[in-house]
Order: C-alpha cells, then structure tokens, then sequence
C-alpha cells in the first residue's frame, strides 16, 4: 500500500466523524463513546487554532484509513506528542499505524529529540503497539494516561519547529 498523508481542516469534520463511528474498540478502551458530529467540529475548530498541533489524515488510494494528531514542543520544547493515532478497527494490524509513525519520525528527526506518545486508560493494544515500535515507558500520569517515549537524536543544525509541509512532503 501507500500511505498518503494530508492535513486536515474543518471541512472534513464528517470525515473524522465517520472514523471515530469506525473505532468501537478505541472508544471502549478509553471508557468513552463516540463524539457526535457537532462535538468533532467543535474540537477540530479548537485543535486547529493551536499552531503547535498537526492533525492528518491518512489516505490508502482514495480511502481514509486514519487520523493522525500530533503537538510540537509538548510537553517541553523540542519534544513531540502523538495525541492520537487512530485506525479504524477493520483496517488495525494492516501496517497504516506503523507508517504512519515511521514517516513521523523520518519528519521529526533532527527537529525534536524526542517522540512520545500518550495512551489513555492503559490501552493493551495501544501500549503494544508502541512497545513493538521501539517506545519505552517513560512516565505515569494518573489516574488515566501513561506515556511512551523514543529517542530521536539531537537536534541538526539549530532547527527548532517541523512545518505541516515538511510533514506531508516527507514520504517513504
């Protein structure tokens, strides 16, 4: 396959929409439910307004087969968050998650020196998942959220930021 990547905007609210619809399983693990379509644009609105987060869909041919939402200089400077990976359950195990994360990291490297991500409610999977690429445990934030961390490197050449063009641009 060939995972496309493009940011997103808040005309595709109902494309997010139809992903969380597609994600029981995420939702379950973090004790949730789906968010109706009008709580989606309302925080899609919101995290757009944040310059530091980059929100992206994921595109195998002309299917959307994921989200990625991801903050820069989080939690300290020259650090990054993935806040959400998230793939439909049909589509989990198929290799998009794990792109995904590599072609981050390939953007990211240089720029920050540390990728990490959040995971909610202990997610099994979740946790697996990152294990499996290489995270470690990096810290406990009770009661809810545990993180996992991987080191990039250092920093190349003074670089302090990772434009959503340097994103999308960067391929594999």
């Amino acid at each position: 396959f060939m995972l496309v990547r493009r940011p997103i905007s808040i005309l595709d609210a109902s494309i997010l929409y139809g992903l969380y619809g597609r994600s029981p399983n995420y939702f379950d693990s973090i004790g949730s439910t789906p968010p109706t379509l009008q709580e989606v644009s309302a925080d899609l609105a919101l995290s757009l307004s944040d310059p530091r987060r980059h929100l992206t869909l994921l595109f195998n041919d002309l299917e959307c087969v994921g989200y990625l939402d991801y903050k820069l200089d989080y939690p300290t400077p020259f650090e990054a968050t993935v806040n959400l990976l998230l793939v439909p359950d049909e589509l989990r195990g198929q290799g998009f998650g794990r792109e995904a994360v590599a072609a981050l990291e390939v953007t990211l490297r240089g720029r920050v020196t540390h990728l990490q991500a959040a995971v909610f409610n202990h997610a099994r999977s979740s946790e697996q998942f990152w294990l499996r690429l290489g995270y470690h445990f990096s810290r406990d934030v009770r009661p809810l959220i545990r993180w996992y961390a991987k080191d990039l490197g250092p920093l190349e050449g003074g670089r302090v930021g990772v434009s959503e063009q340097d994103w999308t641009s960067a391929g594999r």
